[in-house]
């Protein structure tokens, strides 16, 4: 905080409202000269009032937005200005692309999470959401810039790293469903590489969110929406409030968010699994020679609704008819309910002294439900399972049992599983701020925070029960104790529906709790160094600690060894205990040196330079430099050009991940028997793609960090016809190494099949099935990729209102993926205008809005366009169609109190394009959203 006292505090209170009264070419003027401290400005009520109309209008030329009204301006407080991409305060320049959104831009679309909304950027790439792959979302939602992954992009808050989310084996990232819209007042987005001024994950870009601060009065915003097929319902309420007793500002923040899911047979697209139905179905497909002489054939069903113990009604099994389609009643979007609330104090100790705190605490419930339980790859013979010759259990006169005994179907009568998310978010942060003498401003800042993730399995099923109860009860032959699976045992039949008390017996629920903690401490100073003829020399530094720890506890039973059947005791696939922790000492330094000034061509020229060393405990220390010029040709046409230093630190996840078993939907080359592959010479020909492959998944201690060198140039240009007009151009390099990432399983198949590589990584039965295929973090060689954006923003008086027009787009030119094989051979890819399961790549992305502002009402449009791709799936390339979403949105402001918007988003109900690689789901979940035509509408009430 700057240290003004209340009368100079006062005092801008009367500047601002003069603000309007100067002359265009008068504020320009300012903003070129001025750089002296406001509070001592302040002291010359004329020098003041133009001092603060050039610093204000700065920042909002830097923030692409226009002039405040002096109504706003009355009631924002003028505080230490730390933009992000530098922790030089009070630094205002265009040396850095910055994207920025304030409130309204956040909440112009609707959305009620702020993920959704920054996912829609032009620099942002393929992101989670709560759509999930295949429809399995887990209510987290990720941002992933330049498609480099969104663990490798840094998430701030108030410029202080933010809690990664818990989760079990993927990757650290944070989860910005953690963070309410409700607490966000702006969000600024660095598309370039910034590890010398943050550290570690800053590969891609930053994003620094900014919260309500010494806020004074209070409103309520409440909105309701709905899809037009009358699903997706989504409720929100928020409160913001503030009071300042005394020399402290006390703000409370609450918010509540509920959203209603929407299934995948409610839309069009994802109706019909265009990969198939599932070969599984209620009634079961049994595989025995034993009832050959009996039905015809080894490989039986019945029809639906028959009686499966009148031995005539099974017949021999007809891929034509006999299939199912389990993902009836699975989420396309999962339903979320979010609480929210946050209580901050200022408090002004001196004229140079400010202490704060902060306690927050985030809930989030949500749950992905999926198919029922289907017992392949666990119900066979070779795993302990049979069925002897009992009436109770089995009507045939033969035992099923051996090695070509298999049961594969849906366990319907179980139910559809589900897994419920609770997720917790508690941070406490506290610091003081304050300034020595007139020119250096310093920051103590600390916090603890902690993501803790309590998921609950329903509808499992404890195999040990189902393959005591397939014997009829009889314990005959077992050695281990299961009296306890005996106390309550019941015949299973799996030959007719089962009963209630069977399914209950065998049902089980699992429940796993993960739980991520951070530590941070930091200390910065920020000032003037010395002066030189072409201005202030400014210098920042500081030191940083940071510890990050991350565990899990995996229900007891899901590890134990199994004693009835030999595989594993639940269907839930069993995983390790992850259990890991780091930490990690930082010291940095920024420098800024104008280096020429008021020269012919060169209005200005400055140079800034950053290094930060890192000392990590898991793998040694690091440095990492940075520097760039800014060059003002004159008030109107500037070039920036930067090169710097990035790493990323291998996550815990990446790290110490517990080995797990799960199921990804693949397409196997080798179920294609009319193609002779080499890697599928011993498949035989009866071998079946199934709809999900088991994968095996962990983490590996032997990782080294990722390093990488970007590269930008840039160029702005602010007209003197139009100064509420800017352009800016952007060309960005990134070159990683040492990439931490694996082959991807879908390419592991296709590499074996299609090439006889990696096939060492899958293992198989002899009728040709996967039983897994292992898929862990490797640093592989190097990603490279290479980019251009374009921002433009104008605004202007129109027929008596004000027109603001906005456009920004991003061209991909080059993303190039090189990775070693074990034979020694490097394979590269080009994915520029491709895509694959659950990510693509197009070569544009833009998007465009234009708002019209009238006394109390206003109208939005905005647009948005992702370019075509193209996939390929087996060997056959397919075209992935563009598309082009508009939304709509007006509002009317009432009186001083109330405000009103009505909003309609993707107008012309834009379903997403097919994806085949996307199995299942027949679309790319990260990259499109199936709601269709949304309408909403919020209100706004102000009042105090």
């Amino acid at each position: 905080m700057l240290a003004c006292t209340h009368e100079q505090w006062k005092d801008f209170g009367h500047i601002i409202t003069e603000m309007q009264t100067l002359p265009l070419g008068q504020i320009e003027e300012d903003i070129r000269l001025n750089n002296r401290n406001l509070c001592e400005l302040s002291r010359s009520r004329t020098l003041a009032k133009k001092s603060t109309l050039a610093l204000s209008l700065t920042i909002l030329s830097f923030t692409y937005s226009n002039l405040l009204s002096a109504a706003d301006a009355a009631e924002t407080e003028i505080q230490q200005i730390v933009v992000v991409g530098s922790h030089i305060s009070n630094r205002i320049d265009k040396a850095n692309p910055v994207q920025s959104l304030n409130a309204e831009d956040i909440r112009l679309s609707g959305a009620l999470s702020l993920g959704d909304t920054l996912q829609e950027l032009s620099s942002v790439g393929f992101s989670m959401n709560s759509t999930g792959y295949y429809g399995a979302g887990n209510g987290a939602s990720t941002l992933n810039l330049r498609g480099l992954g969104e663990n490798r992009n840094l998430i701030l808050v108030n410029g202080h790293r933010w809690v990664n989310g818990a989760n079990k084996g993927g990757l650290d990232f944070v989860d910005l469903n953690t963070i309410p819209q409700a607490i966000v007042q702006g969000v600024e987005v660095l598309p370039e590489g910034a590890s010398a001024i943050y550290g570690s994950d800053a590969i891609a870009g930053v994003v620094n969110i900014r919260t309500f601060s010494d806020y004074e009065g209070a409103e309520v915003n409440v909105s309701y929406g709905e899809s037009s097929r009358g699903d997706r319902e989504s409720e929100k309420i928020e409160f913001l409030g503030g009071i300042n007793i005394g020399r402290s500002n006390w703000m409370l923040t609450l918010s509540h968010v509920d959203q209603s899911p929407a299934y995948m047979q409610d839309r069009r697209v994802s109706r019909v699994p265009l990969n198939g139905y599932s070969t599984k179905t209620p009634e079961g497909i049994f595989t025995e020679n034993n009832v050959r002489p009996i039905v015809g054939g080894n490989k039986i069903t019945r029809d639906p609704n028959s009686d499966g113990s009148d031995i005539s009604n099974w017949r021999e099994y007809d891929a034509t008819r006999d299939f199912s389609n389990p993902y009836y009643d699975n989420y396309l979007e999962s339903p979320s309910r979010r609480i929210a609330g946050l209580i901050q104090n200022t408090t002004t100790l001196s004229d140079s002294l400010t202490f704060n705190f902060t306690v927050f605490y985030n809930r989030r419930d949500s749950d992905s439900a999926l198919s029922s339980t289907s017992p392949v790859p666990l119900v066979r013979g070779n795993r302990g399972f049979y069925i002897p010759v009992n009436p109770a259990v089995n009507p045939f006169n033969v035992e099923f049992s051996g090695n070509d005994f298999r049961f594969d179907n849906y366990f319907d009568d179980v139910g559809a599983r589900t897994k419920a998310q609770d997720v917790e978010t508690l941070r406490y942060s506290t610091g003081l701020t304050g300034q020595l003498g007139t020119n250096w401003n310093w920051e103590v800042f600390g916090s603890w925070s902690e993501n803790e993730s309590l998921t609950t399995n329903t509808n499992e099923i404890n195999l040990d029960k189902l393959a005591l109860g397939m014997r009829a009860c009889d314990a005959t032959g077992i050695t281990s104790d299961i009296s306890d699976l005996l106390a309550d045992c019941l015949p299973i039949n799996l030959f007719n529906p089962l009963t209630p008390a069977m399914a209950d017996y065998i049902r089980y629920t699992a429940p796993e709790l993960n739980v991520v903690n951070q530590t941070n401490f930091s200390a910065n100073l920020s000032g003037s160094l010395l002066e030189v003829p072409a201005g202030t020399v400014s210098i920042a530094g500081g030191y940083e600690y940071r510890k990050e720890e991350s565990y899990d506890d995996r229900d007891a039973y899901a590890l134990e060894a199994p004693r009835v059947n030999t595989y594993r005791p639940l269907s839930l696939s069993p995983r390790d205990v992850t259990d890991g922790e780091y930490d990690v000492n930082e010291l940095y330094v920024e420098i800024d040196i104008p280096l020429l000034t008021d020269l012919p061509f060169v209005d200005s020229l400055a140079l800034n330079l950053a290094s930060r060393y890192s000392d990590y405990s898991t793998f040694g220390d690091t440095t990492n430099s940075r520097a760039a010029l800014r060059y003002a040709i004159n008030d109107q046409l500037a070039v920036r050009a930067s090169w710097s230093e990035g790493f990323r630190a291998p996550a815990i996840q990446e790290l110490y991940a517990g080995t797990r078993l799960s199921i990804s939907p693949l397409i196997d080359p080798c179920a294609d028997h009319t193609a002779s592959y080499p890697g599928c010479a011993s498949i035989p020909t009866s071998y079946v793609n199934a709809a999900f492959t088991p994968v095996l998944v962990g983490g590996n201690v032997n990782l080294e960090p990722e390093t990488s060198v970007s590269k930008a140039l840039g160029v702005s240009y602010t007209p003197d016809y139009s100064p509420q007009t800017t352009l800016s151009l952007d060309w960005h390099q990134i070159e990683l190494d040492n990439t931490i990432s694996s082959y991807g399983e879908q390419n592991i198949l296709d590499s074996c099949a299609l090439k006889g590589q990696l096939c060492g990584l899958i293992e198989r039965e002899n009728s040709g099935e996967i039983i897994q295929l292992l898929n862990v973090p490797i640093n592989l060689n190097s990603t490279s990729i290479e980019m251009v954006d374009l921002d433009t923003r104008t605004s202007f008086m129109i027929m008596g209102g004000d027109l603001e027009l906005g456009f920004t787009a991003s061209k991909l030119l080059t993303m190039l993926e090189k990775s070693s094989l074990p034979s020694g051979l490097t394979v590269t890819n080009e994915l520029v205008g491709t895509a694959s399961v659950a990510e693509s790549f197009p070569e544009w992305r833009a998007s465009a809005r234009a708002i019209y502002r009238k006394e109390n009402w206003s109208v939005a449009l905005t647009g948005r366009y992702i370019d075509e791709t193209e996939e390929v799936v087996v060997g056959t390339t397919y075209n992935i169609n563009s598309v082009t979403y508009f939304n709509a949105s007006g509002s009317y402001q009432f009186n001083s109190e109330i405000s009103a918007t009505l909003g309609m988003n993707n107008i012309f109900d834009k379903q997403p394009p097919i994806s085949l690689s996307n199995q299942n789901l027949n679309f790319d979940p990260q990259t499109y959203n199936a709601i269709g035509r949304y309408y909403y509408a919020q209100v706004k009430y102000t009042f105090m």
